[in-house]
């Protein structure tokens, strides 16, 4: 074998490794969104739930505060729940969002846009009562 043959296959080698590595860490993070959770918390900061959540499986959770302070006190009651169950009750219920990278959960809130104008049909003709659907979950309706 000559120098670039054997540097091929260190490539390889080296390559198959990275992959085994990264296949490894997104399997350890999935089973910690897996994991269950115990939770009874009443009109508490999803700060402070998070932060139980983070003790109870090793998550990292990341929250900017300035968000964290203007979402509302939510109560949560979870007895062998998912994290990702949990993850997902709580962005319903603060009307905020979350990411997964790795075993790193980020906590955000969406950004808000407002969109106008008119739907029209074929012919150019403004269409009465059309609903219109922004992110999934909310709806305006225009007359």
């Amino acid at each position: 074998m000559d120098k670039t043959d054997n540097l091929k296959t260190a490539l390889r080698c080296f390559g198959f490794a990275l992959i085994m590595l990264l296949s490894s860490l997104t399997a350890v993070a999935q089973s910690k969104l897996a994991s269950k959770v115990t939770l009874d918390e009443s009109k508490a900061t999803v700060e402070t739930i998070l932060k139980k959540i983070e003790t109870q499986t090793g998550l990292s959770v990341v929250i900017s505060t300035e968000q964290a302070k203007k979402m509302p006190l939510i109560s949560i009651t979870a007895h062998g729940k998912s994290v990702k169950q949990v993850l997902d009750e709580i962005a319903d219920k603060a009307n905020c969002a979350y990411k997964v990278s790795g075993e790193i959960v980020t906590v955000y809130m969406p950004s808000k846009r407002i969109v106008s104008g008119v739907v029209m049909d074929e012919k150019g003709e403004p269409l009465v009562g059309v609903q219109v659907m922004g992110g999934g979950k909310e709806a305006s309706w225009h007359y």
